[in-house]
């Protein structure tokens, strides 16, 4: 291969990475101002800056503590529903040189505005099954066995984790499966290992609007 191919190779390289920078760049200011517009429009204070001590504000939530280089942006919180919402992108790093990675998640949390102990739910995985063929396995509900196949749930308290999960609480989460559900304080929040568009971050404030609905009522009246 003659120098002036190699030469033309290696610009034509270089000029794809800058027209993919600037797409994603152009991508992200239209994003941006896309949810600033919608915060706007539902009264929600919108923020766009890293915040670095998101994390700790949140850190009873696994996700908080995974990685290095944690922030929250694009930040919006409001009232929706009567619901006190904090919703935002986030980003973390893990691993390092040739496996580092960067991961970025949408993330809703809602004030539940009582106690709630430690509770995930998530969409069950492969390895998930593998751990429980070999006896690692997370809570099961006798009477939902299509729950417990496509659900993964774990807490340190078995007993309040199933009077948590009701019925129509079940109902819900497999009518909307792919959201991860954490409980922890006073807060509920749901992660997505993608950014939601406009359109997905309003589906996810609906969708815990409906895990609050089907909470026993026992939690704010005691």
């Amino acid at each position: 291969m003659g120098t002036g191919v190699i030469v033309t190779i290696i610009a034509a390289v270089i000029i794809l990475i800058i027209i993919g920078a600037i797409s994603a760049h152009i991508w992200e200011k239209k994003r941006r101002e896309g949810m600033a517009a919608w915060a706007a429009a539902k009264g929600f204070k919108f923020n766009p800056e890293r915040d670095h001590g998101i994390d700790r504000r949140y850190h009873v939530f696994d996700c908080f503590n995974n990685g290095r280089n944690r922030y929250g942006y694009n930040i919006m919180e409001g009232i929706f529903h009567d619901m006190e919402i904090c919703a935002f992108d986030y980003r973390y790093t893990t691993g390092s040189g040739k496996h580092r990675t960067t991961h970025n998640l949408s993330i809703v949390i809602v004030n539940a505005a009582t106690h709630l102990k430690k509770l995930l739910i998530r969409p069950e995985g492969l390895w998930d099954k593998l751990a429980g063929a070999v006896g690692f396995n997370d809570i099961d509900f006798a009477d939902s066995p299509e729950f417990s196949k496509k659900f993964y749930v774990k807490s340190p308290d078995e007993a309040w984790a199933r009077e948590v999960l009701t019925p129509a609480l079940r109902q819900h989460l497999l009518n909307h499966p792919k959201f991860v559900l954490e409980f922890g304080q006073n807060n509920l929040m749901i992660c997505k290992k993608r950014r939601f568009d406009i359109a997905g971050y309003e589906a996810a404030f609906l969708f815990l609007e409906g895990v609050l609905d089907r909470l026993p009522e026992k939690l704010w009246t005691g």
